[in-house]
């Protein structure tokens, strides 16, 4: 789906839930823990990635039962790789991602008791990446610690603490690929349990709908699990 046609949706959307009669808005803030995988198209996946994410939604009730969630959150991934020898010297190997999120989701509350309740939400959303980078970090003889870098969404290389011989050396060993697309569009679902009125525990799942790798000969596709706490004011 073209950035421009989704920005649209969720403006409409967004109208939709201010213009509902009697809505009532209210304020959520949720951490998860997540796993990541990116899978290719015949269903094979490339090393997981674990992190964190954080997000700020403003949930519009039409009802009891009914509402509509908008928000904005923060996604970090990360993944230690097999550590290298580059020369004479081990090298640590990290994969990080720093990422913007989106969510737009409708949900469903099913009030069991005045504090106790299920609630249902599925919608989409939309991620920018704002950092992709694998590292390679080498301890030398005489106590420095050089790093160098390559940013899979910019293809952009950086250095720190290394010759020009050192860095040649290390850019041999590190990882420069795949290269990939900043943005994606995935179909979000997920489920919590409400514990008190101002505490709920929670799970979801997203399934990514762009091809990842700028290569267009070849095909990456990211799919998420999550699970963690939101507090509602």
């Amino acid at each position: 789906m073209p950035m421009k046609n989704l920005r649209h949706i969720l403006l409409l959307l967004s109208l939709l839930a201010f213009a509902a009669p009697q809505a009532r808005a209210q304020l959520g803030l949720s951490g998860s823990f997540v796993n990541a995988r990116l899978t290719d198209a015949a269903g094979g996946s490339l090393p997981g990635f674990g992190g964190a994410q954080a997000d700020l939604t403003y949930n519009f009730a039409f009802n009891r039962f009914l509402g509509f969630n908008l928000g904005v959150g923060y996604l970090y991934l990360s993944r230690k790789e097999d550590p290298k020898i580059v020369g004479s010297y081990a090298a640590d190997c990290y994969s990080r991602e720093q990422h913007v999120r989106l969510p737009a989701h409708f949900t469903l509350n099913i009030p069991v008791s005045q504090n106790f309740g299920f609630v249902l939400f599925a919608g989409g959303v939309a991620t920018y990446a704002l950092t992709g980078l694998n590292s390679l970090s080498i301890k030398y003889e005489n106590g420095t610690t050089g790093l160098v870098t390559y940013d899979y969404y910019s293809s952009v290389e950086a250095r720190k603490d290394m010759t020009d011989a050192q860095y040649s050396q290390a850019m041999a060993n590190l990882d420069r690929s795949p290269d990939q697309v900043r943005y994606d569009v995935a179909a979000e679902a997920g489920f919590g349990i409400r514990i008190t009125p101002v505490f709920m525990v929670r799970g979801s799942y997203s399934y990514g709908f762009i091809n990842r790798c700028k290569d267009k000969s070849n095909f990456l596709r990211r799919r998420q699990i999550s699970a963690g706490i939101t507090l509602i004011f």
